[in-house]
C-alpha cells in the first residue's frame, strides 16, 4: 500500500525557515571579525559554507518531515481505534488467554497426579492379589498332597502298589 503524500504546507514552512536561517547565518558570518578587524572567515567561503550547511539542514528537515508523515500514516492508518488502545486491548486478551492456559495446565497437572496415584494404587492392589494367589496356590498344593495321603490310607489298592 502506497503511503499518502503529507500535506504541502509543512514542507513550505520548513523551506522558508531554513532559507531564513541561512540568510541570518550568512549575515552573521560576514559580520564576524577578530580583535584586529580581520574577517574570521573569508566572506565568499563563509557564504558557500553557510549556504551548504543551511541547504543540508533544510533538506534534512524536509526529509524528516516526510518520514514523520509516513510514520503517522503507519500508526494512524485507516483504523477507527487508536493504535495504542488497540495494542493495549490485544495485550489484555493475551494476558487473560495465558492465565486461562496456566489454569488449565494446573488442572491437567492435578489430573496427571491423580492418575499417578491411581496407577500406584492399582499396582499395589495387583501386587497384593499376586501374593494372595501365590499363597492360595501353595495352600492348594499342600491340600492336594494331604488328599493324596488320605487317599493312600483309605484306598487299599494304593497300599498294595
Amino acid at each position: 500500500m502506497e503511503s499518502p503524500r503529507p500535506p504541502r504546507w509543512p514542507t513550505v514552512l520548513i523551506a522558508v525557515v531554513g532559507a531564513l536561517a541561512t540568510v541570518i547565518i550568512l549575515i552573521w558570518a560576514g559580520a564576524t571579525y577578530d580583535d584586529h578587524g580581520n574577517a574570521l572567515i573569508d566572506e565568499p567561503i563563509a557564504k558557500i559554507f553557510v549556504a551548504l550547511i543551511g541547504g543540508a539542514v533544510t533538506l534534512g528537515a524536509m526529509m524528516l518531515q516526510r518520514t514523520i508523515g509516513q510514520i503517522k500514516h503507519q500508526v494512524k492508518n485507516s483504523h477507527k481505534v487508536n493504535m495504542r488502545d488497540d495494542l493495549d486491548d490485544k495485550h489484555d486478551e493475551l494476558v487473560s488467554g495465558i492465565a486461562r492456559l496456566s489454569k488449565d495446565m494446573g488442572g491437567i497437572r492435578r489430573d496427571i497426579g491423580r492418575l499417578g496415584d491411581t496407577d500406584h494404587q492399582v499396582h499395589s492392589d495387583l501386587s497384593q492379589l499376586r501374593r494372595e494367589f501365590a499363597e492360595h496356590v501353595t495352600w492348594s498344593q499342600k491340600q492336594a498332597h494331604r488328599i493324596d495321603d488320605i487317599e493312600d490310607t483309605v484306598d487299599p489298592r494304593k497300599k498294595e502298589s
